[in-house]
């Protein structure tokens, strides 16, 4: 029985090698071997390029660092107006699954934050761009330039992460409804459109390249024409409010999970 066996392995070898010796055959055996190692890097590279960064940005005031320090502290700490960023690990857990994450909390002055943004828009899977609900009217020009900057960011839409508008201190009287504030966002980007493209084209090449169009062409601006998904949430994180934690939190484990 054994020489029998070794006999067919024997014969199989030896047909196998006589088809190699056909040119045509030999082609499509080394196509084949290329396209299954083409394959698998192409899944090794997709596995380790995964995105797993949670940009928290905004202005400064806007409850950033203190939406950081509860989610990755679990609870408040006095804040002042960062100059760095920062950064901890953020463990998902959905049953069986889990993932680690990083959540940034950049600073939001607007001389610093372009540098901070390009060190960590490329490995952005969400980001949460918290807004001062109270100071809203008196910032509004501020929020939506800082706003259209993210959303013309060729790097970070080609990526298209995840964007939740957090309207953060909910509890003050003065504050307006997130409804309101994408209203008014959405009108007030509109306006930039035209004249953002046009001081873009005195820039130089590269500058002009690293920006995408916004929204649809012909039509005024909304952010359901965004190619990334926009939400809005009301939150007041002052007040230790835990829903609006445990919703921002129920959020970036829809995104990653």
């Amino acid at each position: 029985m054994a020489d029998l066996v070794l006999g067919n392995v024997e014969k199989v070898l030896s047909d196998f090698r006589n088809a190699l010796a056909d040119p045509v055959i030999s082609a499509l055996v080394i196509i084949f071997i290329s396209s299954i190692l083409v394959i698998g890097l192409y899944v090794i590279n997709a596995k380790s390029s995964k995105k797993h960064g949670v940009l928290i940005l905004g202005l400064c005031d806007s409850g950033k660092t203190l939406l950081f320090s509860l989610l990755t502290l679990k609870r408040s700490v006095v804040t002042h107006t960062s100059v760095r960023e920062n950064k901890a690990k953020y463990t998902i857990k959905n049953g069986k699954k889990l993932e680690v994450a990083e959540i940034v909390d950049l600073p939001g002055h607007e001389r610093i934050r372009g540098k901070y943004i390009k060190k960590y828009e490329d490995n952005a899977r969400c980001i949460i761009f918290m807004v001062d609900s109270a100071t809203f009217p008196r910032q509004i020009r501020d929020v939506a330039e800082f706003t259209y900057d993210i959303l013309t960011s060729k790097t970070l839409m080609n990526s298209k992460p995840a964007l939740i508008i957090c309207c953060n201190k909910q509890d003050l009287p003065t504050a307006k409804s997130c409804s309101v504030i994408r209203s008014q966002l959405e009108k007030e980007i509109e306006a930039m459109r035209s004249t953002r493209a046009a001081a873009l084209k005195g820039t130089d090449e590269a500058q002009a390249a690293s920006h995408v169009d916004v929204g649809k062409k012909g039509k005024p601006f909304e952010f359901c024409h965004v190619g990334s998904n926009v939400e809005f949430m009301e939150c007041d994180l002052k007040k230790k409010n835990i829903a609006s934690v445990e919703s921002i939190m129920s959020w970036i484990e829809d995104v990653f999970l």
